[in-house]
C-alpha cells in the first residue's frame, strides 16, 4: 500500500513519528507520501517516495541526515530526484536519477569517497560517472556496482573489506578486480559480500565469527566463494553476521549468533551457511546490528535475534532464536534494519 511503518528504539527520533518514544510494535509513520524504498542507519533513517524525493530523520550528529538539522520527522534532503541510496553508521550515499553518485555525513575512513576525511552536511558529488546502479554503505566502507557490472569499493581497508588483496584504505571509488558480472553487493562492519550474475556468492574482510561463510575464521582481503552453489539470489551483511536468499526460496545465515540472529534456533556461531527453518518462500532479508528480518512470498514479515529495544516488532523485548511473525499483515513489500530499530 506504500505505507511506512517503524518500530524499536526511538532515541533521537529515528522512527520518524515526531517523538522519541520507542515502540514494541510497528508504528505507522505519518500519512504522507507513498514510499518505495527505505534504509536504516545507527541513529537515523532515510526513505525515497514515489516521486523520487529523499527524506531523512533522526540524529544529525556528523551531518548524517543530509540537511544539517536534528529531525524527529521526515524531512526532504535537497530537491533532486533519487533512484537508489543506502544509509550507513553515520553517513549515507545515494544515486540520483541521472546515475551520478553522491554521499554525505561523517567521513571516517574516507568512506564518502570524495578524496578526503572531511564531513559533509549536504549531498556531495562522489562520482560524476552516470553509470552507478546500486550502493551499499557500512560503518567502515562503501561499495557500489555500475552499469557494466563492475564492482567498486572505498573507505577503510584494514580488515581487507575493500577486496583489493591488501589492507590499505581508499579515499575514492576503486574497482574490485576485473570481473564484469557483479549483480548485488552488501557491506557490513568490516565485511563485504556480493552476488555475481552466475549465482555464485562471494565474501571478504574480517572473519572472527565465521562471517565469510567459507568454513574458516581466517580473514581475506580478496573475494572468497561461499560454498559452490550457483543459485544465490540476494545477500545482506549485518554487523558480524550475513544472511542470503537462494532461488529456491530458502534462506541461509552464518557468522555470529550470540543473540539468535541466525534464526536456526540456537546461539551457536556458524562459519558456514545454515538454513533458517524449512520455508521455501523467502523473498528478501535484511541483517541488522544483532537482529534479522525477512519478507516471505505470502507478504508476511518475520524477525529474529536481539530484541532489547523491541526491534523484532512482536510486542515484547524477548530475544528470539527462531523467526517470529510481525503482526498479521500479509502485504509487506520491503524492509530495512538498523542497529536497534526496523
Amino acid at each position: 500500500s506504500g505505507g511506512l511503518w517503524c518500530w524499536g528504539s526511538n532515541v533521537y527520533g529515528r522512527l520518524g513519528d515526531g517523538t522519541t518514544t520507542s515502540s514494541l510494535i510497528p508504528l505507522n509513520v505519518g500519512s504522507g507520501p507513498t514510499w518505495v524504498s527505505l534504509s536504516l542507519g545507527y541513529d537515523h533513517s532515510c526513505g525515497i517516495d514515489s516521486v523520487g524525493d529523499l527524506r531523512c530523520w533522526g540524529w544529525t550528529n556528523n551531518n548524517r541526515t543530509g540537511h544539517g538539522l536534528t529531525r524527529l520527522d521526515l524531512t526532504q534532503v535537497g530537491v533532486a530526484a533519487w533512484g537508489a541510496f543506502d544509509v550507513g553508521f553515520e553517513d549515507a550515499c545515494g544515486i540520483r536519477d541521472n546515475g551520478t553518485l553522491w554521499c554525505w555525513g561523517a567521513n571516517n575512513y574516507g568512506k564518502l569517497g570524495v578524496g578526503d576525511y572531511s564531513r559533509r552536511s549536504v549531498p556531495t558529488l562522489t562520482s560524476a560517472a552516470k553509470t552507478w546502479r546500486t550502493i551499499s554503505v557500512s560503518g567502515t566502507h562503501s561499495c557500489g556496482t555500475r552499469a557494466n557490472a563492475t564492482l567498486w569499493c572505498w573507505g577503510n581497508g584494514g580488515n581487507g573489506e575493500l577486496g583489493m588483496g591488501d589492507t590499505s584504505s581508499r579515499l575514492t571509488p576503486t574497482q574490485v578486480g576485473v570481473a564484469l558480472d557483479w549483480a548485488q553487493v552488501s557491506t557490513g562492519f568490516g565485511i563485504t559480500c556480493a552476488v555475481r550474475a552466475t549465482g555464485t556468492l562471494w565474501c571478504w574482510g574480517a572473519n572472527p565469527f565465521g562471517q565469510l561463510g567459507n568454513g574458516t575464521y581466517n580473514f581475506s582481503s580478496s573475494p572468497v566463494q561461499v560454498g559452490v552453489g550457483t543459485d544465490w539470489a540476494s545477500v545482506s551483511a549485518g554487523n558480524s553476521h550475513v544472511c542470503a536468499t537462494r532461488t529456491d526460496g530458502t534462506l541461509w545465515c552464518w557468522g555470529v549468533n550470540s543473540q539468535g540472529q541466525l534464526g536456526d534456533g540456537s546461539t551457536t556461531n556458524r562459519p558456514s551457511p545454515v538454513q533458517v527453518g524449512v520455508a521455501t518462500n523467502w523473498l528478501s532479508v535484511a541483517s541488522g546490528g544483532e537482529h534479522t528480518c525477512g519478507v516471505r512470498g505470502d507478504g508476511t514479515l518475520w524477525c529474529w535475534g536481539l530484541n532489547a529495544h523491541g526491534q523484532l516488532g512482536d510486542g515484547t523485548t524477548t530475544n528470539r532464536a527462531n523467526p517470529v511473525q510481525v503482526g498479521v499483515a500479509t502485504n509487506w513489500a520491503s524492509l530495512a534494519t538498523g542497529s536497534s530499530h526496523s
